[in-house]
């Protein structure tokens, strides 16, 4: 590891901020943020990658399953006024993610965030309808709703698994609200280790590196071979992501009888009912009776989609 300068910003019973100063002369920072499991740690989380890319570093660290409810905005934000004027981009994944956005919004970063999530989030809670615009409760210090916080000017970078229920509520519920225009790449059937998913198919260096370092916005490359069936569930999934009902009925087409591992069958039944595709819902029927797997669609949507043939 070659020698560098560090400096404790704040350090807590429960959080601590540490500055790696990897480029003097560059007035980039890299914001990053431990995960859920991750303990108190100077170095953590990106660390490594800011170094390697010639990049500063602040690392965010806190106490084990405390989902960073012990450090406020205002706290980081005063952290880090020793720093001066920067240019500054906040990085993390789950835990980390939210973070990222919640802290990023407070500083005016850039905000790259992967699979956001926090666990104990008022928001996810069967009650959340009933919050109204409180903006705290007892058990949640963070304010709850993010529009109720300082903006970023520019909206964030988020890549999500739209299968993973609780990173889609988060999604919709928390931060779209505040930035609509949010930068979003489905990454299908990544669940909600999406960066492990990027890493495992050889993307993640770059598109992260393109982002953080350029501000650019990759594409990411499928993730399998054309005419394979990973592909065509990768395809149907995103066609279905992007309510193309034609481009799913295709992909369907392709698999034939083979519907056990497509996953998200409820996703396209419900986007079949939402346009009224009566041929669209013969067909889909007609296919799960003839592979003998009705099982795989919820009983609501098999009595809305032969309702809706009737």
């Amino acid at each position: 590891m070659s020698s560098h300068r560090t400096q404790i910003l704040l350090r807590k019973a429960a959080a601590q901020i540490v500055f790696h100063e990897f480029a003097p002369e560059s007035p980039n920072v890299l914001i990053t943020f431990g995960a859920l499991g991750d303990g108190m740690a100077e170095w953590g989380f990106g660390t490594d990658f800011a170094r390697k890319c010639g990049v500063n570093n602040v690392f965010v660290s806190k106490k084990k399953k405390t989902y960073y409810q012990d450090l406020s905005g205002c706290e980081l934000l005063e952290a880090l006024r020793p720093l001066g004027q920067r240019n500054f981009v906040t990085y993390g994944a789950s835990a980390g993610g939210y973070a990222a956005i919640y802290y990023g919004s407070f500083i005016n970063a850039r905000i790259f965030a992967a699979a956001p999530r926090n666990s104990i989030h008022p928001i996810l809670s069967k009650a959340w309808e009933s919050l109204g615009d409180r903006d705290v409760v007892d058990e949640f210090k963070h304010s709850i709703h993010l529009h109720q916080i300082p903006k970023a000017e520019q909206s964030p970078l988020i890549l999500i698994d739209f299968q993973q229920n609780r990173d889609a509520k988060m999604l919709k519920r928390w931060i779209l609200p505040a930035y609509p225009d949010s930068q979003i790449k489905y990454v299908p059937r990544a669940g909600h280790s999406v960066l492990t998913h990027l890493r495992k198919f050889g993307q993640l260096s770059s598109f992260s590196e393109a982002y953080i370092m350029r501000n650019e916005v990759q594409e990411l490359r499928p993730f399998y071979e054309e005419g394979t069936k990973d592909r065509v569930i990768d395809d149907f999934l995103l066609a279905v992501h992007a309510d193309d009902l034609d481009g799913a009925a295709g992909r369907l087409n392709q698999l034939g009888r083979d519907l056990n591992k497509i996953g998200a069958l409820s996703a396209y039944a419900n986007l079949v009912l939402s346009k009224g595709a009566r041929h669209h819902a013969d067909d889909l029927l007609m296919r799960l009776i003839a592979s003998r797997s009705l099982n795989l669609l919820h009983h609501k949507f098999t009595k809305k989609l032969q309702q809706l043939v009737a």
